[in-house]
């Protein structure tokens, strides 16, 4: 009966596991890029009659909040992305000047040529009111190679239209390709908390099965469900990690 035990735990063991990278190849197999945005006021006009003025120049006109904003976009996915178009826009700020960068490298990133081409001026000639309204609410990026878990960052400083804070939003028109918007989360050994807490409560379920089962103790058994439950995140954390090592392996 003993023996019976052992498998049946076992085999409920290997299951998990086999299910569990079955579900990540099949969720993996949509290709996602997330992104998320930070906001930092660097300065606002006041008028003071009392202690006086302060008052925002940009290009020799007056400007009421002048914002830092940082987006960073992430590729999400198993596969190297190659040819991606990244849209970035706005409805209620202008756009002054950008930093786009491939982070951990010394690329820039560039306007695609079909952006350049909107933006081009003839010589000796002015830009339109078209051109000028284009550039300070879209940019158009073209990323020739985006790797698995490789991220983007695009910093602007702007000038926010209204008492809000700026609005600024991603798109990809890319074959197979999702964009999601997704609030920074935080961090446990490498690992997003909450897939960590899920992981590690869906592992628990099969580890306080298999415990049952085999342990000849009830006392035994609630003693290590507490310590389990107080630690869960650590076993979710590592199962992440070597699932997603297995994952990039099929993958190559």
């Amino acid at each position: 009966m003993s023996e019976e035990k052992i498998i049946f735990g076992l085999i409920a063991w290997l299951s998990g596991i086999l299910a569990t990278v079955i579900v990540q190849l099949i969720l993996n197999r949509r290709r996602v890029l997330s992104y998320f945005t930070d906001h930092q006021k660097v300065g606002m006009s006041a008028d003071d009659k009392t202690f006086g003025n302060i008052q925002i120049i940009w290009n020799n006109s007056p400007v009421q909040n002048l914002y830092l904003s940082t987006i960073e976009l992430l590729n999400e996915s198993s596969k190297d992305l190659q040819d991606v178009k990244i849209r970035v826009y706005t409805n209620n700020t202008l756009l002054l000047t950008e930093f786009p960068v491939l982070v951990g490298t010394t690329e820039f990133v560039r306007h695609s040529p079909e952006y350049q081409k909107e933006l081009e001026i003839p010589p000796g000639k002015a830009p339109t009111e078209a051109q000028i309204n284009t550039y300070r609410t879209r940019r158009d990026y073209f990323i020739p190679v985006l790797n698995r878990r490789q991220t983007v960052r695009f910093q602007y400083l702007n000038a926010s239209q209204t008492s809000d804070p700026p609005w600024i939003f991603l798109e990809c028109i890319h074959h197979g390709v999702v964009i999601k918007y997704r609030p920074p989360q935080t961090i446990f050994f490498g690992v997003e908390r909450r897939i960590a807490v899920i992981t590690g409560t869906i592992a628990g379920i099969v580890f306080v099965s298999a415990l049952v089962l085999l342990s000849p103790s009830p006392w035994l058994t609630g003693i290590a469900c507490f310590f389990y439950g107080a630690v869960v995140e650590v076993p979710g954390a590592g199962i992440v990690k070597v699932l997603r090592a297995i994952r990039r392996w099929i993958a190559g």
